[in-house]
């Protein structure tokens, strides 16, 4: 989501869990799609692109953390 906004970010993460959560699978009615995710903004401060993967990955596993199915933003 390159130039995007961490709110805005959120916002379109928010309608993905949405439709995840009201998505039923033909056959498999009981199943239930989840999503967690990290966002990490890309800043001039970031000097090499593991930086910013490693704060998306702190990020994701935040989210799991806190109880998955939901969208954390890296500090």
């Amino acid at each position: 989501m390159c130039g995007t906004s961490a709110n805005s970010a959120i916002a379109a993460l928010s309608r993905v869990h949405e439709r995840l959560n009201a998505l039923r699978l033909p056959g498999a009615p009981l199943v239930m799609l989840r999503i967690s995710v990290g966002v990490a903004p890309l800043t001039p401060q970031i000097g090499h692109y593991r930086g910013w993967l490693k704060s998306a990955d702190m990020a994701l596993y935040k989210a799991k953390n806190a109880g998955r199915n939901r969208t954390e933003v890296a500090a």
